[in-house]
């Protein structure tokens, strides 16, 4: 029991840590707080209401564990156990034998004494372990957890989580389920028996889980360390290849992403469930605690009667259940008929699972590009895809390379169902971006490299989510030329923007939109001459130019900046005081 408090502490603690600092948590666990100035993940920090919100919630449930924790360390005796504080002040309102039991011939105050009396005889009629209706409240807190569970499942299903996990999940919460029936069929066990395999469930769905998404994640991601510091001894400053993120596998750090991302609270549907979990698991360990004392307890007592001595002190709780108000209490068992609901649930949700993802796999098997899609019960003729990751990162021919293959049929068919969030194509050939991306709201990452494209549609300026952009162009081709002026008047999350091998790029538009833009990266464009205005990035804190040879000129740069020119020649920079040449 004080393994299992010490590890609840511990890891919800953790859990505060990553709500605060994300990407930083992820680089400690990974270990790649060293590569890309740390911003190998993207994962972004920005403060928010919601996480100073979820940080408050779980240190009220770092507190509920301490509590218990504190329960079996040193709140012992019975005396602990027996009533809480506002036990003890609701006894003072037990009304006197010598009042009437007729409510008009009572004043209005004894009237709320009798009213708050009657109301915690309910309430312990409802909790207590020998209570009357404590078999119908334990049943209803079970079907708020499995409601929860659901819930977590169905989240599950639609961010795509690996099936391992996913499955792994709904198969749990499906035993959680049968367990609940059998329980109700038999009447086979104890009030402690039953609140501690609650408990056990409770503890696998609120930690257990989270803590091997954690290690599942870590599990299947592989980074070659060596040849990355090869590269970085080897490869002059400004060459791409430098960049950890471009030699990692990226199927790996989408998955990554996806499992990494499962354990933050980023909506507040996420906080409810979290907290909610948490809370229904503190709870029950709690009540076992405390049954565990009170059988010490009267172990203790029986072992002082054997040998003859004489117990003063009698825990009040230990005999309320049986008589409460005067009657003796008999308890009502839950009606075999809710067995039915549960055992359909736990047949349920491991169909309705199973058929999601089996649907969704048969969907999108045409697309191997689409290496994380959502899994959805509902049959479409779309690919519900999240992720378009295809490339040729190393082509095996010239012609492989001059000629790559045309990849816009493929992203138009896994932009239709408005489901895509991240855009990869390296050495594919998309010179415009399809209307379909349109649709796709929370497209948050695009990484064209290799790609011929020229030109970016006027409705990019409403991709309002994107947080990365990085467009690289193809020798010989046209490649992009002059972007729209407002195409970055409206996008409020973009932090990384990279643009190289345009030769036709004259200037950037103004920038006066992405306030959290914290890394601008321009290369090898012969013909581009001006910045914009930085006055309104707030955030930037690095600049990378290589062979900008006619940009002369660079605008007032804030202290907090780290600028990189990879080409010697002149620079002014206003109001920076340093230059890394």
């Amino acid at each position: 029991m004080l393994v299992v408090a010490v590890v609840c502490i511990c890891w919800t603690s953790w859990l505060i840590i990553l709500t605060l600092a994300p990407n930083q948590t992820a680089n400690y666990v990974m270990d790649t707080g060293e590569f890309d100035d740390g911003q190998f993940w993207l994962i972004p920090e920005e403060l928010s209401v919601l996480q100073i919100v979820s940080v408050a919630g779980l240190a009220v449930v770092v507190a509920l564990y301490s509590y218990v924790l504190l329960k079996m360390l040193v709140w012992r005796e019975y005396h602990h156990v027996e009533g809480s504080f506002v036990d003890r002040v609701l006894m003072r309102c037990e009304p006197s034998r010598t009042l009437s039991d007729d409510w008009s011939k009572l004043d209005l105050l004894h009237r709320a004494y009798r009213l708050i009396w009657e109301l915690y005889l309910f309430l312990k009629e409802l909790t207590g372990f020998r209570g009357r209706h404590r078999k119908l409240w334990n049943l209803c807190l079970k079907a708020l957890d499995l409601m929860l569970q659901a819930f977590m499942v169905s989240k599950l299903l639609e961010a795509g989580t690996p099936v391992q996990l996913t499955l792994g999940f709904a198969v749990f919460t499906a035993l959680n389920s049968l367990f609940c029936a059998v329980e109700i069929i038999s009447h086979r066990y104890t009030a402690f028996a039953e609140i501690l395999i609650d408990s056990l469930f409770d503890l696998c769905a609120a930690v257990v889980f989270p803590i091997a998404v954690l290690l599942y994640s870590a599990h299947n991601f592989d980074f070659d360390r060596a040849v990355f510091r090869i590269n970085m001894e080897l490869l002059p400053v400004g060459s791409f290849e430098r960049r950890a993120r471009m030699l990692a596998n990226p199927t790996e750090i989408e998955l990554f992403r996806v499992s990494f991302d499962s354990l933050r609270i980023r909506t507040l549907s996420d906080f409810f469930l979290r907290i909610g979990m948490n809370i229904g698991f503190a709870y029950r360990f709690k009540r076992v605690v405390e049954v565990l004392i009170q059988m010490q307890t009267q172990r203790q007592r029986q072992q002082a009667t054997k040998r003859g001595s004489q117990v003063d002190q009698h825990s009040t709780l230990l005999k309320f259940p049986k008589v409460v108000g005067g009657k003796r209490s008999c308890q009502r068992a839950a009606p075999k008929s809710l067995a039915i609901l549960f055992l359909a649930y736990s047949v349920g949700v491991v169909v309705v699972t199973q058929e999601a993802i089996s649907t969704s796999q048969s969907v999108c098997a045409p697309f191997p590009e689409c290496v994380v899609f959502a899994y959805r019960w509902r049959d479409t003729p779309y690919c519900p895809c999240r992720a378009l990751i295809d490339g040729d990162r190393a082509p095996k021919t010239y012609y492989e390379w001059t000629h790559p293959a045309d990849a816009t049929n493929t992203v138009k068919a896994l932009a239709s169902a408005g489901t895509l969030e991240t855009l990869q194509l390296i050495n594919r050939q998309l010179t415009v971006l399809p209307d379909e991306l349109r649709g796709c709201r929370d497209l948050n990452f695009i990484q064209l490299i290799n790609c011929a494209t020229e030109e970016l549609p006027t409705w990019a300026k409403d991709l309002r989510m994107l947080q990365y952009l990085q467009i690289e162009g193809k020798v010989g081709s046209n490649n992009l030329g002059t972007l729209a002026d407002d195409l970055f008047s409206d996008m409020p999350k973009l932090r990384y923007l990279q643009l190289g091998l345009h030769q036709r790029m004259v200037r950037l538009p103004a920038l006066d939109g992405v306030p959290n833009l914290s890394c601008l990266i321009l290369s090898r464009m012969s013909a581009f001459t001006e910045l914009p205005s930085f006055k309104k990035l707030p955030r930037l804190q690095r600049l990378e130019f290589s062979v900008l040879k006619h940009l002369s000129w660079i605008p007032d740069l804030g202290r907090s900046c780290t600028l990189q020119c990879t080409k010697e020649r002149p620079c002014v920079a206003m109001g920076f005081s340093e230059l890394v040449t």
